[in-house]
This record gives structure tokens, sequence and C-alpha cells, in this order.
């Protein structure tokens, strides 16, 4: 992702929006993330949502600029995927 806002930085700006778990230890936990040590449960509050987006950012070594969703998932609803 960073090479693509690099390649087009000087026509767009990049963001992550940090949504819900995709794939929670509660609800849909993948072996993949076991593997990674990547195991959250939903979070509950704003908080908690905050703390795993933070986790991500350094495990990573994120570069972009990062938000994150409020508890009542309005950007990911807004900016979902249509079927």
């Amino acid at each position: 992702m960073k090479e693509i806002a690099a390649a087009h930085a000087e026509r767009a700006n990049f963001l992550t929006i940090y949504i819900k778990e995709a794939h929670p230890t509660d609800e849909w936990q993948m072996t993949s993330n076991e593997k990674e040590g990547v195991c959250y449960a939903q979070p509950t509050n704003l908080e908690q949502r905050l703390a795993i987006a933070r986790d991500f950012a350094a495990r990573s070594e994120f570069a972009l600029p990062m938000l994150v969703d409020r508890m009542d998932n309005g950007a990911d609803e807004l900016y979902a995927g249509c079927a």
C-alpha cells in the first residue's frame, strides 16, 4: 500500500480506516491469525479498538495515516462493498 500511495502522492492522499475485527477469536478466527499471533476478540469499546489498531500499526510498521471507526461502525457501513 505504501508503494501505491507514493506513486500517486501528487494526485491523492491515502489513509486507512481500521474497522471492526474481520476474524475475531470470539466469532471466526483464522489459522493464519493464530500463526502470526494476532488473535483478538471483537472489541466492545473504543479503547479496545484503538489498542488493536495501535498494535497492528506497530507490528506492521504501517506508514499510512490511520483513522479508527467508531463503535457504531459508520465508516464500515458507508464504505462497505456492495453485493
